[in-house]
């Protein structure tokens, strides 16, 4: 029973370690505009986020991460 409740306390607190931080939302005529502009930019672009990399991309990724590796 004990390690029930410890593998629930260990994959609570790695979900919230993955959870991204919320930034702090400014006040005023400049904090609205940047809620409305950091709003926008993930409406628009979180779908894009969550596309597999492109085989080639990934390739030319892997070839510099060799390349930095060898030194």
């Amino acid at each position: 029973m004990d390690e029930d409740k410890e593998r629930s306390r260990d994959k609570d607190s790695a979900e919230e370690e993955a959870a991204p931080a919320q930034p702090e939302r400014p006040s005023g005529p400049e904090g609205a505009f940047d809620v409305w502009l950091h709003d926008r930019l993930h409406q628009l672009y979180d779908s894009v986020t969550k596309e597999p990399i492109p085989p080639e991309l990934a390739a030319l990724i892997e070839a510099d991460k060799r390349k930095r590796e060898k030194g």
